[in-house]
């Protein structure tokens, strides 16, 4: 039997060798009698253990695999996602009703692009074009913008058309600054199918109003905690999630706002999700880079919220995906309020990166349409299919590897670090 490939031995202070297989996601310590000759293997060395009872556990773990084992295994998951991104059991819908916003974000990718609505006429096309995936599994909308509560009223109109549709479950979520969703709005959701809100808050009062403010000035922070707390009050059933805004300039306030909002809610934490939401340069209107982290201190910035203030984000923990955005997806589109396509939300007015049209009278660009689903996929790039981490990596953002930009998850240069955060925080029930 062979070392597999994907192995990733490493020695943690205080519990010595630790062993991660990406192809099972298995995690073990080794008992220290064999760690120290098993550490000198190399991926496809040849395996020798007289201890049977190790052996069965490395071949449980697939640590230890038959020749090609690796291969077939591997090729077994390209298949899986290959037909989970061109099955037709889904409609996956970004739709933006309009661009305009009533924030002036300043690391916002649409700051610059014109405003502009969804009218009658799109609104119709865009139905029909749904109509065209039926009869179907599930239809799943995300209601984008801009601001798309400044266009509630088609969004109701919208959400009802959707759900008349022939489509076995008809499910929604709602992506909003929050300053809009008043007591009113928040009463209608479940009539809308919107099972889940992200609502942004960048840190503390003084922290989120220097960056987020009303287009005409002034701060949001104190509307959009009456309006959470409408939220929560109107008995609406769904989950809420408050993304904080990351980079230089607020990460030492992080812990603050998360603490705040889990005392705030504590009567609502199972319906409550508090998460950093690490600013990357995406697209040609983008800040001031040096403020931005990489995905290593994108790692380190989460590793060091446990470790100093016991904040647990995102599972520190590897987690096997079948599919990516609705970039890699074949019934995967964000519209735009002319009703034009595009397969990237960072995307919404750059005329050169629409893929096709509601309209069925307007042409697709089948050729930009293939580069999103096959340009892009990393099942068909060298370097994704013989790295040691790809049965737990979906190949990073279609949209940083169009242009060519840094795409690798943080396991690749974080994995020992992430894996004994997640060690620690099992053991201390925090996991």
């Amino acid at each position: 039997m062979l070392w597999s490939r994907y192995n990733h031995l490493f020695r943690s202070e205080g519990r010595g060798r630790l062993l991660y297989n990406a192809l099972s996601n298995s995690f073990l310590a080794l008992p220290e009698p064999f760690s120290e000759k098993f550490a000198e293997l190399r991926a496809g060395d040849e395996f020798r253990c007289d201890d049977p009872g190790i052996t069965l556990q490395l071949i449980a773990a697939k640590a230890v695999v038959d020749p090609g084992e690796d291969d077939r295994l591997r090729d077994v998951l390209r298949m899986k996602r290959r037909l989970a991104d061109l099955s037709e059991r889904m409609l996956l819908l970004t739709v933006a009703p309009t661009r305009s916003c009533n924030f002036a974000c300043p690391y916002c990718f649409e700051a610059n692009r014109a405003g502009i609505d969804m009218n009658r006429e799109t609104e119709e096309q865009l139905v029909r074009f749904a109509e065209r995936f039926q009869p179907g599994h599930i239809f799943s909308v995300t209601w984008f913008g801009g601001e798309p509560l400044l266009r509630f009223g088609q969004i109701r109109r919208l959400s009802e058309r959707f759900r008349a549709l022939d489509f076995r479950r008809y499910g929604a979520s709602l992506i909003t600054n929050g300053y809009l969703l008043d007591a009113d709005k928040a009463a209608l959701l479940d009539e809308l199918a919107v099972r889940e809100v992200q609502i942004t808050l960048d840190g503390p009062e003084e922290v989120h109003d220097r960056r987020r403010t009303l287009v005409s000035g002034g701060g949001t922070f104190r509307r959009i905690l009456e309006n959470i707390d409408a939220l929560f009050a109107s008995g609406w059933t769904g989950r809420l999630l408050l993304r904080v805004n990351v980079d230089r300039t607020n990460a030492e306030e992080y812990h603050r706002i998360y603490e705040f909002l889990y005392a705030r809610y504590s009567g609502y934490a199972k319906r409550l999700h508090v998460y950093p939401g690490i600013v990357h340069a995406m697209g040609k209107e983008n800040p001031d880079t040096a403020c931005l982290f990489d995905v290593d201190e994108a790692a380190d910035f989460q590793i060091e919220q446990f470790r100093r203030y016991g904040v647990r984000n995102h599972p520190f923990y590897p987690g096997r995906k079948l599919f990516n955005c609705i970039a890699a997806r074949r019934n995967g589109y964000v519209v735009g309020p002319e009703g034009e396509l595009y397969k990237c939300w960072n995307d919404i007015g750059v005329a050169e990166r629409i893929v096709g049209h509601v309209d069925p009278e307007k042409p697709w660009n089948n050729a930009l349409l293939a580069e999103w689903l096959e340009g892009q996929n990393a099942l068909n790039d060298p370097a994704c299919l013989s790295c040691g981490l790809m049965p737990v990596c979906d190949g990073g953002c279609p949209a940083l590897r169009r242009e060519k930009a840094p795409h690798c998850s943080r396991y690749r240069n974080r994995l020992p670090e992430l894996l004994e955060a997640h060690y620690d925080a099992t053991r201390s029930g925090n996991d």
